[in-house]
């Protein structure tokens, strides 16, 4: 019998007083985490890495190989806005992000091999890129 690991991370809006306003939770099998969150006035993102298949509040991701990139998207009152995959046949992270008032973010990470973002193929310059 194989083990299987369940990995879930759950998101959560909170007042400056500590008062959380919502939790939801997200997830998939075998694996995700979420390793960096930022908030303008009106969104919230969330990046980090998932293996095989993920749902994130209806929105289905599968990776291309190893572990992919996922950027996600969420309303303050925690509705789901989008979620974006980036990645290659190899483990892939989004280890970082940051967002300005307009929404346009950044997202910092590493890929191995070769990696795809949006429209643009990028090769590692040896074993890992960041």
């Amino acid at each position: 019998m194989k083990n299987v690991l369940l990995i879930f991370f759950a998101m959560s809006w909170m007042f400056s007083t500590g008062q959380s306003v919502w939790l939801r939770q997200v997830g998939g099998a075998p694996s995700e985490e979420s390793l960096d969150m930022a908030a303008n006035a009106s969104h919230l993102y969330s990046t980090g890495y998932f293996s095989q298949g993920v749902n994130f509040f209806g929105t289905s991701l599968s990776s291309a190989g190893g572990s992919d990139v996922f950027v996600m998207k969420t309303e303050t009152n925690g509705d789901h806005v989008w979620t974006k995959k980036f990645g290659g046949a190899l483990n892939d992270r989004g280890t970082s992000i940051a967002v300005d008032n307009n929404g346009y973010s950044v997202v910092a990470g590493h890929f191995r091999g070769t990696a795809t973002f949006g429209a643009y193929t990028l090769s590692a310059n040896g074993t890992d890129s960041t």
